[in-house]
Parts: structure tokens; C-alpha cells; sequence
């Protein structure tokens, strides 16, 4: 029920920590809501959110740095991590604002990354180095590398990395496919 009172307040466009303080107190009711106005009209959600991510989308877009020899994505701009599939759905997201080169050089990051011998790459990177916090990146690191490589005409800048795409490939394959189902599983709840 919290969730629904959180959703119906976050399309009325109240401010959520001033209502769900009057609600505790016992100063408004969650039907109080119904009687709010939203401050923008139904038909201006679409330029609004065009609007903004016109306005700040590129501000997902980082310069090589460190580690990270390739352009890449971060999830929004105040991030420096290069997370596996955040980059992809930011790069895919973003391709009419210019971020193909972007998505490619996130995905030559990754690729950079793969160790040749077990196919392991870490699903998160930083100009220091690879961090800990994700076990192994996902297998979207192979379709990100395709939508940037068919966005900018260009799938030769992929072929210096062919060899960890097929290790990443591999380990997918040998290690993460289940026998019974065939599906593939993650390692554990932090690679969802």
C-alpha cells in the first residue's frame, strides 16, 4: 500500500518527504492526495522528460581515464563507474544524442578487462582499476558492442577484441548455462 501512496504522490508531483511526514503524523491522509493538482499539464510529461535528457544526457559521457583507456557511459553524472549493462541501456538510450562512440569505447573497456584464459571480466570498472562490487559482467557486453558497432557503420573496431569476446562468450557458455533448463543463471543477486 506505501508503494502505491509513493507512486500516486510521485505522479501528483508532491514533495514525498513533507507528505509522508503529514501522513505520520496523522495531518493528511493518503486519499489527500486525489485532491492535489499536478504543477505541469498531462500533455508537457513527454517534452519534459525529452527536455532534460536533451538538456543533461551528455553528462553521462566521460573522456578515458585511468584504467579506462576508451571512452565510456556512466549511469548518470556524477557517477566515474563504467557498470556493464547500465552502459549499455545509457548507450542505447542516448544514440540520438551522440553516444555510440561512447557505448563502443564502454564495451572496448569491458573487453580490455577479459581475462583471455577464464573469460572473467568484473561488471564494473573505474579509472583505478576493477572493482569488487559485481562478480562478472553480464553477456550484454557482447550486444552493446553490436548496437555501437551497427550505429556508427564500424564493426573492424571490434576485431582487435574478437578473442575476449569469444572468452566472454565461453564462459557464459561453460560455466553459467544451466544443464536441466539451458537457461543461463547469474552468479548472485548483485549481478540482476
Amino acid at each position: 500500500m506505501a508503494l502505491n501512496f509513493y507512486c500516486l504522490a510521485r505522479c501528483l508531483g508532491l514533495p514525498l518527504g513533507v507528505f509522508a511526514f503529514s501522513v505520520g503524523l496523522g495531518l493528511a491522509q493518503p486519499h489527500d492526495l486525489l485532491h492535489q493538482q499536478k504543477p505541469w499539464k498531462e500533455a508537457d510529461d513527454e517534452e519534459l522528460v525529452r527536455s532534460y535528457v536533451q538538456d543533461f544526457g551528455n553528462q553521462t559521457f566521460r573522456e578515458p581515464d585511468g584504467h579506462l583507456h576508451f571512452k565510456y557511459l556512466v549511469p548518470a553524472g556524477y557517477y566515474q563507474q563504467l557498470w556493464d549493462w547500465d552502459s549499455m541501456i545509457t548507450g542505447v538510450a542516448l544514440l540520438s544524442l551522440g553516444s555510440a562512440p561512447y557505448l563502443a569505447g564502454s564495451m572496448m573497456n569491458f573487453f580490455s578487462a577479459v581475462d583471455l584464459t577464464t573469460g572473467m571480466v568484473k561488471g564494473c570498472l573505474t579509472p583505478s582499476g576493477a572493482q569488487k562490487a559485481i562478480y562478472h559482467a553480464k553477456p550484454v557486453l557482447l550486444a552493446g558492442a553490436w548496437i555501437a558497432a551497427k550505429a556508427m557503420d564500424n564493426y573492424d573496431q571490434f576485431r582487435p577484441f574478437l578473442s575476449q569476446m569469444l572468452a566472454l562468450d565461453n564462459y557464459w557458455e561453460t560455466t553459467r548455462r544451466d544443464a536441466a533448463t539451458g537457461l543461463y543463471r547469474w552468479h548472485d543477486q548483485m549481478e540482476s
